[in-house]
């Protein structure tokens, strides 16, 4: 066995500042939740707000690598957290068959207040490198499995809600929001981002951009900080 390559999608300067810095770190900047994921495995995805192109494939040929010199692959990954898990699903789906096993961590482990290994300390990655998990042939399937059935339908935002990782239309969310605006008549967008990351732990700054954009609200007070502005139904 070569030495272990942390597979993982965010927070590399707090890797590389823990115990970890010393094995392999594959870096996947990917934002899954807003992407059309169908092409991933040519190594590019779409963002859907924009035509923009994110490519992957200096990332796939470091894994191909690590694959090829026997490395334990071990993926950073979270049970609660949209972008994190949907990780984990490709990396299996990308790896089944070419590997018997993987390692997965999940962040929410060590503390569930950690929805991601995003917001955790280099301190905190390592303890949570000793609570690994051992994935073998069958389960790999079955997440990759997973991936498939998520990504037939590239329009689709993907959510926790009852625990399972599903994909629901954009308008789902964005009725929402724009019932929680109606219902305060006003609201700062720190508030909106606020309720909607605790809710289902996505982002939704790219939303409400997008309804300003479409009309169905507006600007009541702008701010040059986003996240300040206040905004109404239009």
């Amino acid at each position: 066995m070569g030495k272990i390559a942390e597979l993982f999608i965010a927070y590399k300067d707090e890797f590389a500042k823990s115990s970890l810095k010393n094995n392999e770190l594959i870096d996947f900047s990917i934002p899954f939740t807003y992407s059309d994921l169908r092409n991933i495995l040519n190594g590019t995805i779409y963002l859907k707000s924009s035509n923009q192109k994110i490519s992957i494939k200096d990332s796939l040929i470091k894994l191909d690598d690590a694959i090829k010199n026997n490395n334990k692959l071990r993926i950073w990954s979270s049970h609660v957290d949209p972008d994190y898990y949907l990780f984990l699903l490709f990396i299996c789906y990308y790896v089944k068959d070419k590997v018997d096993s993987i390692e997965v961590l999940y962040s929410d482990e060590y503390k569930k207040e950690c929805t991601s290994t995003g917001m955790m300390t280099s301190k905190e990655l390592d303890k949570l490198s000793l609570m690994s998990h051992k994935i073998g042939k069958n389960e790999i399937e079955e997440y990759a499995n997973k991936w498939e059935s998520l990504i037939k339908d590239g329009s689709k935002l993907y959510i926790f809600e009852n625990n399972e990782l599903i994909g629901v239309p954009y308008d789902y969310i964005y009725e929402q929001i724009i019932d929680f605006i109606k219902k305060e008549k006003e609201v700062i967008v720190v508030e909106i981002v606020f309720k909607f990351s605790k809710k289902y732990n996505i982002s939704v700054e790219y939303l409400i951009r997008q309804l300003i954009e479409d009309k169905k609200i507006k600007v009541l007070e702008s701010n040059e900080i986003f996240s300040k502005i206040i905004v109404g139904l239009s």
